[in-house]
């Protein structure tokens, strides 16, 4: 843990460099704090027409049309943070940082505490692909990390009490509790609840399995939209900012097959669409079929994981690289046995953002990095096969 302080300190204190979504988080914690509008409704350069001279609320940029896509959990967090940062655009920045550098460290823990392997911890805490977006971008998608494991934790530990079914259900749905704050920071808990309610429910018999289990999604998705309720009163409109995420084809390798191909722009993006419901629709068919068996969890999580990684991977998350941050949940459910293709997938994605960046001027030119990418790969490579001998 010392060490993960010591790495996490020294990438806090950079400032972010591929991506700007932190000074939209200020711009919105601004607003809702200072101005008391509705971010979900109000975009930040609307409120900049009420105080042309908030310097908060000029730093967002190009993002600044955008109405807020994050959950309400995450904003009442903007809106906290603004209230300490006596209007300093620099203050506001390192608390976002000093909060992310926090969660880090309390995750490298979890991961440690759930798995009993200190490898898989130092695999996490020392990931490129955290360090970076975690601690220097300033992602929010290490909350979602967070309560996603406090969750998990919990349904765990309701496991020990088994026998004792008052404390047992009231530590299951404490996960759930910590699902739905995971959710209500980004969506992904929601796809990850059915596995934790078929896990509960796999020695009972399918019926019960159909019957408690909806009792459980009630549970789940009443407390998900009773936090959206102070911002829209249709508690539905909370999955607009699902759509709004989803939806951005841009930064992502599907414009860059579209640019490649020559095809038009909407027909990649029907494509990916179909895609996309392809999978929705085999992670349900997985889903049902576990009704009816009794697997253990590893098994079940075995049995659907290239289903749900497909999904996050190639449907949820656009190719973009924090996203790939929700990718740790289920890979930990594995007990790391795809951690090697997790750190593979994390590591070449910030080399392809830094090539990306590098030569954003003429995208054809990323053939010339082709070979030191190689040279790179084949020493990580080897580190990784180290590490799988030793998990």
């Amino acid at each position: 843990m010392l060490a993960a302080l010591v790495v996490g300190i020294a990438f806090a204190v950079v400032l972010p460099n591929t991506s700007k979504d932190v000074f939209f988080y200020m711009g919105n914690g601004r607003a809702i704090d200072k101005y008391h509008i509705n971010p979900y409704t109000t975009s930040v350069s609307e409120v900049e027409t009420l105080d042309t001279t908030d310097s908060l609320l000029k730093t967002v940029g190009s993002q600044k049309d955008y109405v807020f896509v994050y959950g309400p959990i995450f904003l009442t967090i903007c809106g906290l943070l603004n209230k300490i940062s006596f209007s300093s655009v620099v203050l506001f920045l390192y608390e976002f940082k000093l909060l992310n550098l926090i969660a880090y460290l309390i995750t490298t823990y979890l991961i440690f505490r759930l798995t009993k392997k200190k490898k898989l911890a130092i695999a996490f805490a020392f990931n490129p692909l955290v360090l970076l977006e975690v601690l220097v971008n300033v992602h929010n998608d290490i909350f979602v990390v967070l309560f996603a494991l406090f969750g998990i934790l919990f349904v765990k530990e309701s496991e020990k009490v088994r026998g004792q079914f008052v404390k047992s259900e009231v530590m299951f749905l404490c996960g759930l509790i910590f699902f739905a704050i995971s959710a209500c920071i980004k969506y992904i808990a929601i796809i990850l609840v059915p596995f934790v309610i078929l896990y509960r429910l796999r020695e009972v018999k399918w019926i019960h399995k159909i019957l408690v289990g909806m009792a459980y999604l009630l549970v789940f998705f009443g407390i998900f939209f009773g936090m959206y309720l102070p911002y829209f009163e249709n508690p539905f409109m909370a999955f607009s900012g699902a759509f709004a995420q989803s939806g951005k084809l841009k930064d992502s390798i599907y414009l860059i097959i579209a640019m490649i191909t020559e095809q038009d722009s909407q027909i990649v993006s029907i494509c990916y669409s179909i895609g996309f419901f392809v999978l929705i629709y085999q992670l349900i068919i997985k889903l049902l079929m576990q009704c009816f068996r009794k697997n253990n969890f590893r098994a079940m999580m075995e049995n659907s994981y290239s289903v749900l990684f497909a999904l996050i991977f190639l449907g949820l998350t656009n190719l973009t690289s924090w996203y790939l941050l929700w990718l740790f949940i289920p890979v930990f459910w594995t007990n790391g046995r795809k951690l090697k293709n997790f750190m593979w997938i994390g590591f070449l994605y910030e080399v392809s953002y830094a090539m990306f960046y590098a030569v954003h001027d003429d995208i054809t030119n990323l053939q010339v990095w082709i070979l030191p990418w190689i040279g790179i790969g084949m020493i990580v490579r080897q580190v990784l096969l180290k590490l799988r001998e030793e998990i």
